[in-house]
């Protein structure tokens, strides 16, 4: 089965079970059990089996998302947050989008990972600004952090230590976000934020391709 396919089903699956939960009913947050679907399918046999390359990162991004919990509840521990209603659902869709992205985020080569997901985060950060502002000063000078950063994408494409690059956007909206992590919508925005410049980075820094397409 396609690793793109699964990707865009569990991220599917998660803002769902996120939009049932908020905007209908607390009880549809099981919704996101759907991402344990297509494992459940491929373990009886009805989806294919993934070889052992893929089986090494899917208990890679596994164990990274045990590690997720972890910070996240040490996060949480450490801003003096309570665990209010919404702030619970941070901890099912956190760890899920974290292995979800770190396995394709894997196994796919340094250049397509760095290639697609560097240029479609560069796209939608300048469409919401020509969306917002249209064509004007304003979007002009907001546009920037989006052209630097696709800039950045083209660049490691080729050269590793473009990778700063990606470490200096994910330090940028660490210091921007994690003063309001209180909130949970935030939480789960600066999350997905945060988890592609990770991945950027590390792949960036790779020296050798990993992956494959």
């Amino acid at each position: 089965m396609s690793k793109v396919f699964i990707l865009i089903y569990d991220l599917g699956i998660l803002s769902l079970a996120l939009w049932l939960y908020r905007s209908i009913n607390p009880w549809f947050v099981f919704t996101a059990a759907g991402i344990f679907l297509i494992p459940f399918l491929r373990r009886i046999g009805i989806c294919k089996e993934l070889d052992e390359r893929e089986k090494y990162y899917d208990r890679f991004s596994s164990n990274i998302a045990l590690v997720t919990v972890f910070l996240l509840t040490m996060l949480i521990i450490a801003l003096g947050s309570k665990l209010e209603h919404d702030l619970y659902f941070a901890f099912i869709v956190v760890p899920l989008v974290a292995k979800a992205s770190f396995y394709a985020g894997f196994t796919y080569s340094k250049k397509t990972v760095i290639t697609y997901v560097g240029r479609v985060m560069s796209l939608i950060y300048l469409g919401f600004v020509l969306l917002s502002h249209g064509i004007s000063l304003t979007s002009l000078i907001e546009a920037i952090p989006g052209i630097v950063f696709l800039v950045i994408t083209e660049l490691a494409r080729k050269w590793r230590l473009a990778g700063i690059g990606y470490l200096a956007f994910a330090v940028l909206i660490s210091y921007v976000y994690i003063p309001n992590l209180t909130n949970s919508s935030l939480l789960i925005t600066y999350v997905i934020l945060l988890l592609p410049m990770i991945i950027l980075t590390i792949r960036a820094f790779q020296k050798e391709e990993t992956g494959s397409e």
